[in-house]
């Protein structure tokens, strides 16, 4: 099996074998295959992903996920998944929710 490598210009997997580290700033190399070294690829969009917020109860950390990814879904923060929780709020459905009638009834 052969290794691969993202191309840092046009992010297309390519094998290491054809691949050219070049300059990009004073003390860093930046990997890129032979197209892009040699200008034949213009650079791709990267594919949109669409991640979700999440939020941990447990360490209070808000984070996004990927729901495609093979990854589980953890906090990124303490490693634990028993306390993930969607965060959809924003101030306009948090006000929606303490203006209905029935908020103030769970408060006492």
């Amino acid at each position: 099996m052969d290794k691969t490598t993202i191309c840092d210009k046009c992010k297309s997997k390519v094998p290491v074998n054809q691949v050219k580290y070049v300059p990009k700033d004073e003390n860093t190399m930046m990997v890129v295959c032979n197209d892009c070294a040699s200008g034949k690829t213009s650079k791709k969009p990267a594919p949109s992903t669409t991640k979700i917020k999440y939020f941990c109860g447990r360490c209070k950390y808000k984070f996004k996920h990927d729901p495609k990814s093979l990854r589980e879904l953890q906090c990124p923060f303490c490693g634990k998944s028993d306390r993930i929780m969607d965060d959809n709020t924003d101030a306009a459905s948090v006000l929606q929710e303490v203006s209905n009638p029935s908020f103030s009834d769970r408060i006492y």
